[in-house]
């Protein structure tokens, strides 16, 4: 909490919290924690955390999992209050006061979810959103500019070989401490990314001129306030991180701009 303010204030206001349980199982194991109980240690620092910008003292009085002596908030944070943002659950980031950070452009069923669920939830405790605050949605995209589609399409393809790649070997460990279902249940938010795998290299993969028609369809409906760039990822060369990043700029922006 306290390396949360002094990053907010050096940046005069400038800082994004992004949350989550974690990818895998294991990484809980090798923390000292457990799969089973994530959820409710989630909630519960959350609670720690809410608390403490609420009242200036960082305090375990209300824990589950922690024991500590409170102490002072001494620095508080420029904004009031800090955006957070939880990742792929419109009900965890609605029920929590977060913002939504979605893999790729969101559709309007899980849309009016999250939007409901932050309504429904308004003025609970354990959220960190202010009186002032609205739902908001960020769209992660896999990106690659290129002379010619094809290009792009081979940068983006193994950009997300990568990534998958990178994430089985976080999750080969999980038989560690979970039986066979259990890590078949894990991979559920992976199997799920490999279904669009397709659809998001597609989308993310093309000319300037391509990306700019693209991105502007995604932004037309209003259903999304920010597009995240991954750049670069998996595979993905810094170099090729570079090229996208400088037309993305030079071209795509000012023509999304003008709009």
């Amino acid at each position: 909490i306290e390396d949360m303010v002094v990053v907010d204030n050096l940046t005069n206001g400038r800082l994004d919290f992004g949350v989550g349980r974690g990818v895998a199982p294991i990484e809980h194991y090798w923390f000292g924690s457990n799969w089973p109980e994530s959820k409710d240690r989630f909630v519960d620092v959350l609670g720690i955390i809410c608390d403490a910008f609420a009242t200036g003292e960082i305090s375990s009085a209300d824990s589950k999992f922690y024991d500590f002596p409170t102490i002072p908030l001494s620095t508080k944070p420029v904004q009031n209050p800090i955006p957070f943002w939880y990742p792929g659950n419109p009900i965890t980031a609605g029920r929590h006061g977060m913002n939504l950070m979605w893999p790729g452009p969101i559709d309007q069923a899980a849309h009016d979810l999250y939007v409901e669920t932050w309504n429904a939830h308004k003025g609970d405790t354990h959220r960190v959103d202010g009186p002032d605050s609205v739902p908001r949605v960020g769209c992660t995209m896999v990106l690659a500019i290129s002379p010619t589609e094809n290009q792009s399409l081979e940068i983006v393809r193994r950009a997300m070989s990568g990534l998958m790649r990178r994430t089985d070997n976080v999750h080969k460990w999980d038989h560690l401490v979970l039986s066979d279902d259990e890590c078949d249940a894990a991979l559920g938010p992976l199997r799920n990314i490999r279904a669009h795998m397709e659809d998001a290299i597609h989308f993310g993969a093309g000319t300037a001129e391509q990306i700019t028609d693209r991105f502007a369809a995604v932004l037309e409906p209003g259903l999304t306030d920010y597009i995240v760039l991954q750049l670069p990822t998996g595979d993905m060369t810094l170099d090729e991180a570079k090229h996208t990043m400088d037309v993305f700029c030079s071209e795509v922006k000012p023509a999304l701009d003008a709009a």
